[in-house]
């Protein structure tokens, strides 16, 4: 015990160690990320191959097929679920729950997807796999009200989806309610049959005016200058300025002979409504191991320097994860905070003002340490990391109760201060390193298991 005795002669080593932890631990918990939640592993993918023209049948024989023989090699992957679409085909993947690294087994399926496209057929397309879809979440949505008129609701908010994207901490930003774009030729009957037109013939002339072909290169001296052949139209004044060629052989505007309008996609696919009016949505996905609180705090500031460049259309919120955050890990703070006071009333009560004060101040000191040691390990403040905290107050006080009870009696006996301590640190540290060590035990399973629960 000689070393024992030598550590408690360094008072202030050991309380400009203590109070160095309890800063560092306050100005982490003051400053470190925040989540509602942990960060949860993918364990559940969707794969996704088309193949135009091509029946329910076909697409089961010469693309489903394939692809599960692909995956069936994977280790990781416990089960998949295909179906068969006329054209597409879609193949639900779960991996096994006990895969520690999901990044890596997800791209062990990427490399069985490669492997498999070599046995597709000449006309399906690469297989797309989404490996995010049960982790990615909105964590704000936003809709755009003001305006009858989809196409303008729909231009404000790919402007607004813009100015979102630049926000670092921003991933993705969805548009939600999308009317689409399309463009209409409605031909003039009587003029068309006049002039000898039907709607297959100018639908025709215009798909091959549209067509990208290659258009070689010039050669100049030493440069070669590729050229590029400008076949697409940009607008609906080109599309209608578009020549036409009559069975006469004769050419006159689009226009002249149809009607061409910009106009949302019919049948509409999908359609937004906030309290009765059109609206078009933004859902705002942030990036994996941000603070949501200052992710929330961007992306707010970015809808109010925004917003006013839209009028007449509003920026309306429907959903502020951010929000919710701030205010759940208020709600455990405050049960931490009103844990550690209940704890030092009892123990103040129980042991008497000078005693109870020494046990009290343990439960924050050891408090904040650890928060000090799980933030410089990559820990992030959630509800089951605040709320594991609330847990571990009442058995963080049973051994500074134990010792501090031992070195008072000893004092009581009359013992020197030192010695006491000594003495009480000798008898106890075998019992308590044992209760400790069960304690320890007892949780352990939750930190070994590789599961979604764990």
């Amino acid at each position: 015990m000689g070393r024992l005795e030598s550590l408690l002669a360094r008072r202030r080593l050991i309380l400009s160690v203590a109070g160095l932890l309890s800063v560092t631990g306050l100005v982490l918990w003051l400053t470190m990320d925040r989540r509602e939640d942990p960060h949860m592993p993918a364990y559940w993918g969707q794969v996704v191959a088309v193949y135009p023209g091509a029946d329910a049948e076909m697409v089961e024989r010469l693309v489903l097929d394939p692809i599960e023989d692909a995956l069936a090699e994977v280790e990781e992957v416990r089960t998949v679920a295909s179906t068969a679409w006329a054209e597409v085909a879609v193949l639900e993947v779960d991996l096994v729950e006990t895969t520690d690294d999901t990044d890596t087994a997800w791209d062990e399926v990427r490399r069985a997807l490669v492997l498999a496209r070599s046995e597709l057929p000449a006309g399906a397309g690469e297989p797309e796999l989404n490996a995010k879809l049960s982790t990615d979440h909105d964590a704000v949505v936003v809709a755009l009200t003001g305006s009858a008129d989809p196409l303008e609701l729909l231009d404000a908010a790919r402007r607004l989806r813009d100015e979102l994207l630049a926000v670092p901490t921003v991933a993705r930003v969805k548009v939600v309610g999308d009317p689409g774009e399309q463009v209409t030729v409605e031909l003039d009957d009587a003029v068309a049959r006049r002039l000898g037109l039907s709607a297959p013939i100018v639908a025709a002339q215009l798909a091959g005016r549209t067509q990208i072909v290659p258009g070689g290169s010039l050669a100049v001296g030493e440069r070669t200058v590729r050229l590029r052949p400008r076949a697409e139209m940009g607008s609906v004044a080109e599309i209608a300025a578009a020549p036409i060629r009559l069975p006469s052989g004769a050419t006159l505007p689009l226009g002249e002979v149809a009607r061409v309008r910009l106009g949302p996609r019919e049948p509409a696919g999908e359609r937004m409504r906030l309290d009765g009016e059109m609206a078009v949505g933004l859902g705002v996905v942030p990036k994996e191991k941000v603070n949501a609180v200052r992710f929330g705090s961007a992306v707010r500031a970015a809808l109010e320097e925004t917003a006013p460049a839209l009028a007449p259309v509003k920026v309306r919120m429907v959903a502020f994860q951010p929000d919710r955050v701030a205010s759940r890990l208020a709600e455990l703070n405050r049960s931490l905070l009103l844990g550690i006071v209940i704890v030092a009333g009892v123990v103040i009560l129980a042991m008497g003002l000078r005693l109870g004060l020494v046990v009290a101040s343990v439960v924050p000191l050891v408090a904040l340490a650890a928060l000090a040691v799980f933030a410089v390990g990559g820990g992030v403040l959630h509800q089951i990391s605040i709320a594991a905290l609330v847990l571990a107050l009442g058995m963080l006080v049973d051994n500074a109760i134990v010792v501090a009870e031992n070195v008072q009696r000893r004092l009581d006996r009359g013992e020197e201060p030192r010695a006491a301590a000594v003495a009480a640190v000798r008898e106890l540290a075998v019992p308590l390193a044992a209760a400790t060590g069960t304690t320890v035990a007892a949780f352990l399973p939750m930190l070994l298991a590789s599961s979604s629960t764990g």
